[in-house]
C-alpha cells in the first residue's frame, strides 16, 4: 500500500487512511485496546463470523474472489494451531478488501 496515508483522530486515538481508497487501519483501530494492536486485529480475523462477513463482503464486490478457499480458511479456524495470516488469506483467495502491509509504516487496513 503505496498511497499516501491520511489521519483523523477519533476519541484520543489517531486513526490512518488511504484517501484514494478508502481504506483505514485496523491496526490504528485496535490501539484503543489495552492489549497489543497486533494481537487484537489477529483475533478478529480468526473469528468464524468475520470471515463469513469477509467472505460474503467479498462474493458482492470482488468478482474474481476464490470461495471455494475462502471456505478453505473458514475450516481451518476451528484447527486453534494453524497460523490464519492476513497475506496468505489474500493472495490464496485474491481478496480485495483487506490489504496487509509489513514494516515500519505498515499495518492491516480494510475497506469500510
Amino acid at each position: 500500500m503505496k498511497e499516501k496515508k491520511e489521519n483523523i483522530e477519533v476519541q484520543g486515538f489517531k486513526i490512518s487512511f488511504v484517501k484514494e481508497t478508502g481504506f483505514i487501519s485496523l491496526t490504528d483501530l485496535a490501539r484503543k485496546s489495552e492489549r497489543d494492536p497486533t494481537e487484537v486485529v489477529r483475533d478478529w480475523f480468526r473469528n468464524s463470523e468475520t470471515l463469513l462477513f469477509l467472505q460474503t463482503w467479498e462474493v458482492i464486490h470482488n468478482p474474481n474472489f476464490k470461495v471455494w478457499e475462502m471456505t478453505h480458511f473458514r475450516l481451518q479456524v476451528l484447527d486453534k494451531t494453524r497460523s490464519l495470516g492476513f497475506q496468505r488469506y489474500t493472495q490464496e483467495t485474491l481478496a480485495i478488501g483487506l490489504v496487509s502491509v509489513s514494516g515500519r509504516y505498515g499495518g492491516t487496513f480494510a475497506h469500510p
